[in-house]
């Protein structure tokens, strides 16, 4: 189905979901400076919130452990039992998905922004698991760029099972990570976006976008297409922010109706 000017391929309605977003900026090629997600602190000290997070966004300020073990620091805004995760891009942190998550908790949703450690799919499952510790019952994971990598690949092994994943421009495969592998498991609701004229070498995003859809058996999948070369996160504050914001919400409402 059209919206606009966009491609909008869908498999069926969605059902129930908690919201996992995963942030991203540039990906980059894998050997890029600065590609590596940093590791947090042993004693996180939430340096990155002292810059972007403000008494006034009545954030909380949590600390996980992945289940690898690793330190995980981020903040929580807002309350309810749809939970969203956004996590962010590499050479990214997560005030990348500060504005969008304040969105969301107007919208009733209770939001968690993260830094990633050294295990993307790892710290992606940890912060799925305080999100329920916090009270959400249902969770979607949602990712941008790299963040949506390690999203999908989260959704095949996070316990209790997500209600739903969307990658914004997540390519099918990042460093180790393999999506295209993890498209083909999965069931739940997804929800693939790109920029129509998004290539970075090596990557071309919805070139990727299309295939991970074409492999995935969900009977609620969707794939949207949008006009230009905004890359993850950028998707919902560059040329067609109206059309991507209006069908990631849309998705997040549908699957955790």
């Amino acid at each position: 189905m059209g919206v606009g000017g966009l491609r909008f391929l869908t498999a069926g309605p969605l059902t129930g979901v908690v919201v996992v977003l995963m942030s991203a900026v540039s990906c980059g090629p894998v050997s890029q400076p600065g590609s590596t997600p940093r590791a947090a602190a042993n004693s996180p000290t939430m340096r990155p919130l002292e810059t972007c997070v403000q008494a006034s966004d009545m954030a909380r300020e949590v600390s996980f452990k992945s289940p690898n073990g690793e330190d995980v620091i981020g903040a929580v805004v807002g309350d309810g039992a749809v939970g969203v995760t956004l996590a962010h891009s590499a050479q990214s942190d997560l005030c990348e998905w500060l504005p969008y998550a304040k969105s969301l908790r107007d919208m009733g949703r209770r939001v968690l922004i993260f830094d990633f450690a050294f295990d993307p799919v790892g710290d992606v499952a940890g912060a799925a698991s305080e999100l329920r510790r916090q009270g959400a019952s249902k969770i979607v994971l949602v990712g941008s760029s790299m963040g949506g990598t390690a999203s999908l690949v989260a959704a095949t092994v996070v316990t209790p099972r997500v209600v739903g994943v969307a990658s914004l421009s997540g390519p099918q495969q990042y460093s180790t990570m393999d999506a295209l592998a993890a498209s083909k498991q999965l069931t739940l609701p997804v929800l693939y976006m790109a920029g129509r004229t998004d290539q970075q070498r090596p990557y071309d995003f919805p070139a990727d976008a299309r295939t991970m859809y074409a492999a995935c058996p969900s009977t609620r999948k969707q794939l949207l297409i949008l006009p230009g070369n905004d890359h993850g996160s950028d998707l919902l504050a560059g040329n067609a922010a109206d059309q991507a914001r209006s069908a990631l919400e849309k998705f997040i409402a549908d699957a955790t109706a």
